[in-house]
């Protein structure tokens, strides 16, 4: 007779677990020290703060000053939606956990913000003219179900950042095939953050399956080279000191490096950027996206739909 052992969960299946960035962000207002680096997320000097304000720099000509924003996962004090108040009418900031967002508002930094669940927003549909999320998806234990959502709540579009899906890539294959074959660090090609969730990463594939099931056909991407460590929220980019002078050349040698390689075709740009419209965009902004290093794309329609 076959006798199975099978592991015992201390979890329901159908239970449904979110991160620890609950924790993480209440022990940034707990800690002085935390939060006095905490705050550097809202300063421009720094090399960390940069490296965001790069990735939203592209996104720009996606607004209109009459437009609506609603940022999701803007839980570090609503730094995404403080960004785009320049570009458009009203902001929204939304995260799951509001801690700080708290913060920034009884500072002046914001206006509306909300307790919003990605996968479950409470604004009806065509609430707002554009949604933004950056970097949030991939924190969602259903990150399609959050998808589908965003381009509910979306009259226009809905604005992504992601971690680009290296799974194809030949220095990711070359990777974990030594890893497999030296038997040392993550062999599973699967990757988890420290807050606790799983890192889901993305293809345009993802996002253009995601479009045809919706029935919708226009969408854009482009891939973002970055590069992050912890320090660089302590760099400076006009700082004379030595960390930031080391910070800076190791910043700026490694988002090269990713560059080359990614021009090789050895690897996938770190960051996916991606725009899903609910309707066909106009002509000029299709160029400014394009002029922007955007790839603009009309997907086929449904033959068997009039």
């Amino acid at each position: 007779m076959l006798c199975l052992t099978l592991p015992i969960y201390s979890f329901m299946p159908d239970q449904i677990f979110y991160d620890n960035h609950s924790d993480e962000f209440a022990s940034l207002l707990s800690d002085p020290h935390r939060r006095s680096i905490s705050l550097r997320w809202l300063d421009s000097s720094n090399l960390d703060t940069y490296r965001h304000l790069r990735i939203k720099e592209k996104f720009i000509p996606l607004f209109q000053p009459d437009f609506s924003l609603l940022t999701i996962g803007d839980g570090r004090y609503g730094s995404d939606a403080i960004y785009f108040k320049d570009y458009c009418g009203t902001v929204h900031a939304s995260d799951l956990n509001v801690e700080l967002l708290n913060s920034a508002k009884s500072n002046g930094l914001l206006d509306n913000i909300s307790m919003q669940n990605a996968e479950d927003l409470s604004f009806d549909s065509d609430s707002f003219d554009v949604l933004f999320a950056k970097e949030a998806l991939h924190h969602c234990p259903r990150p399609f179900m959050a998808l589908y959502e965003a381009f509910r709540v979306a009259k226009f579009a809905v604005a992504f950042v992601e971690p680009f899906d290296q799974s194809t890539s030949f220095l990711f294959k070359t990777r974990l095939f030594l890893k497999k074959m030296l038997k040392f660090g993550n062999r599973s090609g699967y990757n988890f953050e420290k807050v606790g969730n799983f890192v889901y990463t993305f293809a345009p594939a993802d996002f253009e399956k995601f479009m045809l099931g919706m029935h919708s056909r226009y969408l854009a991407f482009s891939g973002i080279n970055d590069y992050y460590h912890p320090s660089l929220v302590h760099c400076f980019k006009n700082g004379t000191n030595p960390s930031s002078l080391i910070g800076r050349l190791r910043f700026n040698f490694y988002l090269n490096l990713t560059r080359v390689l990614v021009f090789l075709r050895l690897q996938r740009p770190s960051l996916l950027g991606v725009i899903l419209f609910k309707e066909r965009p106009g002509s000029s902004l299709v160029s400014m996206l394009r002029s922007k290093g955007w790839v603009v794309k009309e997907l086929p329609s449904n033959p068997y739909l009039g």
